[in-house]
């Protein structure tokens, strides 16, 4: 039945998920001056509101629509217990790639040219990054429920 539990967890998942996109994801901090706001779409300096994009944005952006539509879609195999066990097997998978790729994008930016000129440059992981993170539980508590 589409009145289970498991939907309501799919549900905060696919929404947790979706909304990854819309925060930003990493600031970079100078001592106490920020200098770059990341998210999945691109890189803005504070100081002069330029914005560039990293290289891999599309395959983040890609990797969120599929985990996002992918939990929509196992709400509707409510069904087909095995399948949504499943795909949602799949779907840890993606969320972990989502974190991943993020981390690894945060870690690479560092290294780019317009940071070279500032001193002590830190990355502070925003709420953008924690939020595939919490849609692991949810996708956990739906499997296991």
């Amino acid at each position: 039945m589409i009145q289970r539990v498991q939907t309501i967890y799919l549900l905060l998942a696919s929404i947790l998920t979706g909304l990854t996109a819309w925060f930003e994801l990493a600031i970079y901090y100078s001592g106490d001056q920020e200098i770059y706001r990341y998210g999945l779409f691109g890189n803005r300096a504070t100081a002069d509101g330029e914005l560039f994009v990293p290289g891999n944005w599309m395959v983040q952006a890609v990797i969120v629509a599929l985990s996002t539509l992918l939990a929509l879609f196992i709400i509707f195999k409510f069904k087909n217990r095995k399948l949504q066990l499943k795909l949602g097997q799949f779907n840890y998978l993606l969320l972990v790639a989502i974190i991943l790729s993020i981390y690894f994008s945060v870690r690479n930016l560092m290294n780019i040219e317009p940071l070279y000129e500032f001193d002590n440059v830190k990355a502070v992981y925003w709420i953008g990054f924690y939020m595939p993170v919490a849609a692991i539980a949810f996708q956990f508590l739906a499997n296991r429920g």
